[in-house]
C-alpha cells in the first residue's frame, strides 16, 4: 500500500519550497528597492512641542470603572 497522504504532504512542501526559492530569486533578480530621499523619517521630521506645563484634569468621579452611568 502507498501512503498516499504521506505523499501529498511531501509534494505540497516540496511545492511552496520551490514556490519560496522562485520568489527569493525573483527578488534578487530585480534588486534593491530605490528610497525616496524626500520620505519622511525620524530625522528629518520636526519635533512636536508637548506643553508639559500644562494642567493636569482629573475625573470628578473615581471609582471600579463597573458602575453604571446615569
Amino acid at each position: 500500500a502507498v501512503p498516499w497522504s504521506g505523499i501529498a504532504i511531501g509534494l505540497g512542501a516540496t511545492a511552496s519550497l520551490v514556490w519560496a526559492l522562485l520568489v527569493a530569486m525573483a527578488l534578487v533578480r530585480r534588486g534593491p528597492k530605490l528610497i525616496d530621499p524626500s520620505a519622511e523619517t525620524i530625522e528629518n521630521v520636526e519635533p512636536i512641542d508637548l506643553d508639559t506645563d500644562a494642567e493636569t484634569l482629573q475625573r470628578a468621579t473615581t471609582g471600579s470603572g463597573d458602575e453604571s452611568r446615569p
